[in-house]
């Protein structure tokens, strides 16, 4: 901070002085109208109306969390116990094959496990798809991805496009590759949600915030 190096500092006096140019505080805001506008844009007039939007707010967080959990454990679970021979040799030199860079056999070796557990991972989600004829259609993809763009509007406090714009947008975010890839891998992932919450036998058990979080982070 004081842009001086460690090995000079013994020859630096021990006296400084400082200059505070200002001083902020930070005080409790009332509760009034005012607040209420800044906080949600008018769209809550009292105290009782902001803690019933928090409270929503809220659970709608920790609900997203708590399904990503639970998408989480029955992934690994799958994987743990789902039984799929690959051709383990093959695989590894065609992985060195068609790397766009050249890599060594050592490297491959070193990164897959982690690769064969992502197409172990496609297979049993591509199996489950097709069992259970969970379909994604154009008309789902192109509504997600407008959602997501009209999301983004909002979280600068901006309204969305017109439906025609917004829709032209969304074009064009399909229309690259990755973004496309990653839009279809983020629906993907709420049908399997969905789909376990419905088929698979749930125990609830409440825990603390600080329980919660160790367990998302694990």
């Amino acid at each position: 901070m004081l842009g001086i190096k460690e090995e000079e500092l013994e020859n630096v006096s021990n006296k400084f002085q400082i200059t505070i140019n200002e001083i902020k505080r930070m005080e409790l805001a009332e509760l009034n109208e005012d607040f209420f506008t800044k906080l949600y844009n008018g769209e809550v007039k009292n105290e009782e109306e902001m803690r019933a939007r928090i409270s929503t707010d809220l659970e709608g967080m920790f609900g997203a969390d708590s399904d990503r959990l639970l998408t989480k454990e029955v992934y690994e679970s799958l994987i743990e116990n789902t039984k799929i021979d690959l051709p383990n040799q093959f695989m590894k030199r065609w992985i060195q094959m068609s790397n766009e860079k050249p890599i060594t056999a050592e490297e491959v070796n070193e990164h897959y496990e982690s690769y064969a557990k992502n197409l172990k991972w496609q297979l049993i989600q591509g199996n489950i798809f097709k069992t259970n004829d969970i379909k994604l259609d154009n008309q789902e993809v192109m509504d997600y991805t407008k959602s997501l763009l009209a999301n983004n509007y909002a979280q600068y406090g901006m309204p969305a496009p017109e439906d025609a714009e917004l829709t032209k947008s969304a074009m064009e975010v399909l229309k690259n590759r990755e973004e496309s890839n990653r839009i279809f891998d983020m629906m993907a992932e709420q049908k399997l949600m969905q789909f376990f919450k419905n088929t698979v036998k749930l125990k609830e058990k409440e825990v603390s915030y600080d329980e919660f979080v160790e367990m998302a982070n694990a």
